[in-house]
């Protein structure tokens, strides 16, 4: 039986890939690099440190931080630009998983200033009784770290955790936590993961209910 829901933010709580794909644009033109939609979505789940020691792998350390800051300055000043929009039906379907007696988290890869000016503009912080962000674990995702570490924060054991995802490394680390995981289908679509055993793949939130968690084995 499930007892504890747990969400990814970008491109399940929050339709933000727009933002994080404009950043990473402008740093690349500032540093002197291309980075392409699709290198974006295949950094999708990766902490911003893993995803420029990728493209930077022989840089110092030094260097590495002061593209962080900078992305970070970039990232806020893109984040004022754009709308942040709620994925569908999240913030109801939320609600009444709380009404039902859910535990509900929140892991997220993103950096924590991120995550709280996201939640802010939102107005769901408070639907959320833990949240994780980048600068409480070691490793992003796929690495299961931050599915393991919000199931004892929730008190529940990872085979009664349901996730929400929308990125591969998320579905990956979900599945890697020994949790069950449900595809929302902003990034991928089922028929491209036909490899993962997932409990269910949903448009939106619209399409499911309180009652179908429930009713989960």
């Amino acid at each position: 039986m499930i007892k504890a829901v747990i969400f990814d933010m970008d491109g399940v709580v929050v339709n933000i890939a727009p933002v994080k794909r404009e950043t990473w644009k402008r740093l690349g033109k500032a540093i002197g690099i291309e980075i392409s939609e699709e290198d974006c979505i295949a950094q999708s789940g990766m902490t911003t440190r893993e995803v420029l020691r990728s493209l930077f792998s022989d840089a110092p350390d030094s260097k590495i931080e002061e593209y962080m800051s900078l992305k970070r300055a970039l990232y806020r000043q893109t984040q004022e630009e754009f709308d942040l929009p709620l994925v569908g039906g999240v913030d109801e379907f939320i609600k009444s998983l709380r009404s039902n007696g859910f535990k509900i988290g929140l892991a997220t890869s993103s950096q924590k200033v991120n995550v709280e000016i996201a939640l802010s503009r939102t107005g769901v912080a408070s639907l959320f009784d833990a949240i994780l962000t980048a600068e409480d674990i070691i490793h992003g995702k796929p690495d299961p770290e931050v599915y393991k570490k919000m199931a004892g924060l929730l008190n529940v054991p990872p085979g009664q955790c349901l996730v929400f995802e929308d990125s591969l490394r998320g579905i990956e680390a979900g599945l890697g936590a020994g949790m069950k995981v449900c595809l929302v289908e902003t990034t991928h679509k089922a028929d491209e993961l036909t490899q993962y055993s997932l409990w269910r793949a949903i448009p939106d939130f619209t399409e499911i209910s309180a009652e179908d968690i429930q009713a989960m084995p």
